[in-house]
């Protein structure tokens, strides 16, 4: 079995979500869906310029995939223009882009958004990406030390993989970009041995059951309403075709595990 952060954190919020994550409503115009779209084509523009530096790659990369007219391509632009300089400038320690280890015949992968070793230690770092309604409460949470499980497991792998950092303290820290307004950096916090830990015995556990389920559960909540898999959800709860639904409103592409 094959596993990854995202993968966890999609089967924790939801099991169908899980299932049919390789799944793209025909609907829209760009490849990744929807309300993803400005998220995922920054955060892609973006690793090409953390990895060569130049912010005029990111810029380049978002050109070619977002065509003129593009309802999401003034945001992109937006947030790109909006990455701090100094940013371009952390050192990548290491070559690889994912960290993949093999415990008890299961494969943990994860890709953080950037990672570095400093004098102080490892800094992870999160990006997250969001409209200007959503700014305020993502402000709230940037600097909670509780808030954030994906930074801890990431933390967990790099331990796992990387024996010379096994010793090293690690820090994580969130920088929030808006489409429609500046972005926010949270502060670094400690990321504690213990929260390491429980971050690897959860996903030990996580990935046990998901490998012993034998389908998902169905459960309902108003963030249902923003997701792209509601319609399968949907039909399923009206006893409508399912197969039917996915053929017609979906096609499939290639899963990148984070």
């Amino acid at each position: 079995m094959r596993t990854s952060v995202t993968a966890l954190d999609n089967w924790q919020e939801c099991q169908v979500k899980y299932v049919y994550r390789g799944r793209r409503l025909k609907e829209y115009d760009y490849v990744p869906s929807g309300p993803l779209t400005s998220g995922i084509t920054f955060h892609d523009s973006l690793e090409r310029a953390l990895m060569t530096h130049k912010i005029t790659d990111a810029y380049d990369y978002a050109e070619e995939v977002l065509p003129e007219g593009n309802r999401f391509k003034p945001g992109v632009l937006r947030m790109l223009k909006d990455v701090p300089p100094w940013l371009l400038g952390v050192d990548i320690p290491v070559a690889e882009d994912k960290i993949e280890i093999e415990m008890d015949g299961i494969t943990y992968v994860g890709k953080p958004d950037l990672w570095t070793v400093t004098d102080d230690g490892v800094v992870i770092y999160e990006f997250k990406t969001c409209s200007e309604k959503g700014a305020g409460m993502m402000k709230k949470l940037l600097n909670y030390e509780e808030w954030g499980i994906q930074p801890v497991r990431y933390a967990w792998l790099l331990r796992q993989g990387y024996e010379w950092l096994a010793d090293m303290p690690f820090y994580r820290q969130h920088i929030l970009w808006s489409s429609q307004g500046p972005r926010i950096e949270g502060k670094q916090i400690l990321i504690t041995s213990m929260a390491i830990d429980n971050a690897g015995q959860d996903m030990i556990k996580l990935a046990t059951g998901i490998e012993n389920s034998p389908s998902p559960i169905h459960h309902f909540s108003p963030l249902c309403n923003w997701c792209d898999y509601q319609q399968i959800c949907r039909g399923w709860l009206t006893g409508a075709d399912v197969d039917g639904i996915i053929e017609e409103k979906y096609y499939e592409e290639e899963y990148r595990a984070h």
